[in-house]
């Protein structure tokens, strides 16, 4: 495979499109600019050892190889270490389904909005700590743990 990028995000790519495969108008995983998201979602459970081990765990042809090869792959290390697969694979979708073209592609198939889910066209008045003054005066009213 010919290819500018680095082993890993090769590999990284195509574990992605393995995963998540394009399908019904969706665009595969790896096709999508998410492995910045899919990285920074890893990084803020501490989970970037748990990658590096699937990772080294496929085979260093696996971008090369067939889909039904890669899947098979994938279903072997899912089994012997599911755990490991389990949050990789959570990660995955997490940078996948807050991808924004695959909110847009939801929204079109499916009606459900490609925006942040609260407040949409609400403006909020911007906050006036003095609401709280009568609060702040009050003696706590809650057990002190």
């Amino acid at each position: 495979m010919t290819d500018s990028r680095n082993s890993t995000e090769v590999k990284t790519a195509a574990l992605l499109s393995t995963l998540v495969p394009a399908e019904d108008g969706f665009p595969a995983a790896g096709e999508l600019d998410i492995p910045g998201a899919f990285a920074k979602d890893v990084a803020a459970d501490g989970n970037e050892a748990l990658v590096e081990q699937l990772l080294k765990a496929l085979p260093d042809d696996f971008a090369d190889q067939s889909d039904a090869n890669r899947e098979n792959v994938l279903k072997s290390i899912e089994a012997d270490q599911s755990a490991v697969f389990g949050s990789v694979l959570r990660h995955v979708y997490n940078a996948y389904y807050t991808n924004p073209t695959v909110r847009e592609v939801l929204e079109k198939a499916e009606g459900y909005p490609a925006r942040p889910p609260l407040y949409a066209g609400y403006e909020m008045d911007t906050f006036d700590p003095e609401s709280l003054t009568v609060q702040r005066k009050r003696k706590p009213f809650w057990r002190k743990a």
